[in-house]
């Protein structure tokens, strides 16, 4: 399991060239600040580059309950990496996070296909990456 692997202050950025997946694991209690997630983003261009990836998100351990509405619309629509992400899936728990995960769905609705798991197999097998172990990291 080949990978490129990127700290952040809130987030934990793993990129699997081979299978063509980011994996974003946001560190426990952290709210994600405009400011952390436009450099996420930008670290993402810097480790990828402009090529088309499946991304999948973990929020379990996210301080959730303090995301702002502008962060998740440029998480959503406005990230510069948007056009490069085939598919985002966001691995959540709990119905607080589910009912968020939800509401940025339906309301802020993302640019590209998103759909919320609560397992890490399950959003692998929606976007059809095969033979990763995601539980082993960070």
């Amino acid at each position: 399991m080949n990978y490129e692997y990127v700290d952040t202050k809130t987030t934990h950025v793993y990129y699997f060239p081979g299978e063509k997946l980011l994996f974003y694991k946001v560190k426990p209690g952290f709210e994600v600040t405009l400011e952390d997630i436009v450099n996420i983003y930008k670290v993402t261009m810097d480790l990828v580059g402009k090529v088309p990836v499946y991304s999948i998100t973990d929020l379990r351990e996210m301080a959730f309950e303090h995301i702002a509405k502008d962060v998740s619309e440029y998480a959503a629509n406005q990230n510069p990496f948007l056009k490069y992400q085939l598919k985002n899936a966001i691995v959540v728990e709990g119905l607080g996070q589910k009912l968020l995960g939800n509401f940025y769905l339906n309301v802020i609705r993302s640019g590209r296909p998103t759909k919320l798991f609560t397992t890490y197999n399950s959003a692998l097998n929606w976007i059809g990456v095969k033979n990763i172990f995601l539980d082993k990291l960070a």
